[in-house]
């Protein structure tokens, strides 16, 4: 995700995007915030960081900024306080299909959008207003030869729009026109390399515009059942790959298979040494490599949890780990890098202890959010889609409620400046679950996070509601956190969230 310049604040109004049949996810974004520890201490305010600028601070800078998150088939746009961290919603704009992706052009004036449901995929380009953020289409939607776009990129020189594509197991890369629109696709050398592996998570362009990475995750063995029985399906390996990079056509250079139950989703690079760190979700593991002339070489291999015994905690309600890593992002600082670790796991309902009777309040958990809920939908592995954005259980069927085990937390680890060694200093939780994305401000004062999931909770008599929703997190001078507060989304799950 891009990090820019400051946005000043703004009133806008809500902007729909025209687009095509299928729409999916509510119609509003939710507003109101739920209660959570107010980072308003002394060392709290006056946290910063080397790579954090003076904006906000009294000396003439920008008040606040923009933060966009989605919300089902919503994408909001947000006011960010940098004075207290506080998230005031200024626009909203609906798509045709649930949010999964979006990047910035380098120059923070467009937006690009991937967007699915089971049945329809999309790529949507938007004009962003550089004062208050607003988003304005920019062309009609451009229907995705390859299916679910699940992540996408553009190149440094912003010439060429590159997305992959987990189902059909490909990717693309769309030539960009001067006016900034989606043009053509450019041709490949093998046609958009069908099968480049099991499930791909992520591209990306290296800062030189010479290379690309792809990460396939790849998949854990499962079972499918048919009226003949039981047939076990083998794991397929994750992958990373290295191709170069010339005129919009990837050439491959390295293909790097995995070990057995370790599958990479994303990297990030060092910003000023050849270092790339790695996010392995399946197996929670973060791995750092060199980068020379196209060739990654493995270094240092750590566990990405806080607590090394949950990396093997697993999930028999489906057909993936039930704890797995998530979003990477390294500061810009190149002190320090932050990790996600998720995990969703439900179990069915126990019920409320036997003394304290039968009539269990159903409630929301610590949310004044107006609006429906959204719907639980279904993890990567299982559906094209990430989430209905729709909702609603079956009455008849079974409650089930989140099992309360692993990790839902942002890790912080520190980066050796000579080795490039990363070491594991503190772990935040996110106060919610399924922290997909995150993002940090502009200003680098705050890192703010996409809890995707909603998910039923058993406190004793009652059962409550955890809501998809972005969490704020104020950073310190070393990259520690604070919690701010959380604001819960009812239009969906929270797939992405991003910053200017």
């Amino acid at each position: 995700m891009g990090l820019g310049a400051g946005l000043g604040c703004s009133d806008n109004g809500s902007n729909n995007s025209s687009p095509p049949a299928d729409a999916g996810g509510g119609d509003v974004l939710a507003e109101a915030a739920t209660t959570g520890v107010d980072a308003s201490s002394d060392a709290a305010a006056d946290a910063t960081t080397d790579a954090g600028g003076d904006a906000g601070n009294g000396d003439g800078g920008p008040s606040s900024e923009v933060i966009y998150a989605s919300s089902g088939a919503i994408l909001g746009a947000f006011d960010l306080s940098l004075a207290d961290g506080t998230l005031t919603p200024t626009s909203t704009t609906t798509l045709g299909q649930i949010v999964q992706f979006g990047w910035f052009d380098p120059a923070l004036l467009h937006l690009y959008v991937g967007a699915t449901t089971a049945s329809s995929n999309y790529l949507y380009a938007y004009t962003v207003d550089p004062t208050s953020g607003l988003l304005t289409a920019l062309g009609s939607p451009l229907l995705s030869p390859n299916g679910r776009v699940i992540n996408l990129t553009v190149s440094p020189d912003d010439k060429y729009l590159l997305s992959v594509h987990n189902v059909t197991e490909t990717y693309s890369v769309f030539a960009l026109n001067s006016d900034s629109t989606i043009g053509s696709l450019v041709p490949q050398l093998d046609g958009g390399d069908v099968d480049v592996g099991a499930y791909l998570h992520q591209v990306r362009v290296d800062p030189t515009g010479k290379y690309v990475t792809i990460c396939d995750r790849g998949n854990d063995p499962t079972t499918v059942t048919t009226d003949a029985g039981v047939t076990t399906v083998p794991e397929q390996v994750g992958h990373l790959h290295v191709f170069s990079f010339a005129s919009g056509v990837l050439t491959p250079v390295q293909d790097m298979p995995f070990p057995s139950g370790v599958g990479p989703r994303h990297l990030d690079f060092h910003p000023t040494q050849p270092w790339v760190y790695l996010s392995a979700e399946r197996g929670n593991r973060l791995i750092m490599y060199t980068f020379e002339g196209g060739t990654l070489t493995e270094k240092y291999n750590v566990t990405s949890v806080a607590n090394p015994a949950d990396s093997t905690i697993t999930n028999a309600t489906e057909a993936v780990n039930g704890q797995r890593a998530g979003a990477i992002m390294v500061d810009p600082s190149g002190k320090y890098l932050w990790i996600t670790n998720r995990d969703n796991q439900v179990e069915p309902d126990p019920g409320p202890p036997s003394d304290a009777g039968a009539d269990a309040a159903v409630t929301e958990a610590g949310s004044d959010a107006a609006g429906g809920e959204a719907g639980t939908g279904s993890h990567d592995a299982g559906a094209d889609a990430a989430g209905d954005g729709g909702g609603g259980t079956d009455a008849a069927a079974p409650v089930s409620v989140f099992a309360g085990l692993g990790e839902n937390n942002v890790a912080l680890f520190s980066i050796d400046q000579t080795t490039g060694a990363p070491t594991f200093v503190a772990a935040w939780d996110t106060h919610g679950i399924e922290p997909r994305t995150f993002a940090v401000d502009p200003a680098h004062k705050y890192l703010i996070v996409g809890n995707q999931k909603q998910e039923m909770v058993r406190q004793g008599a009652t059962l409550s509601t955890i809501l998809p929703n972005v969490a704020v997190f104020q950073i310190g001078a070393d990259g520690q956190l604070t919690f701010v507060k959380t604001y819960d989304q009812t239009s969906g799950e929270v797939v992405w969230v991003g910053s200017r």
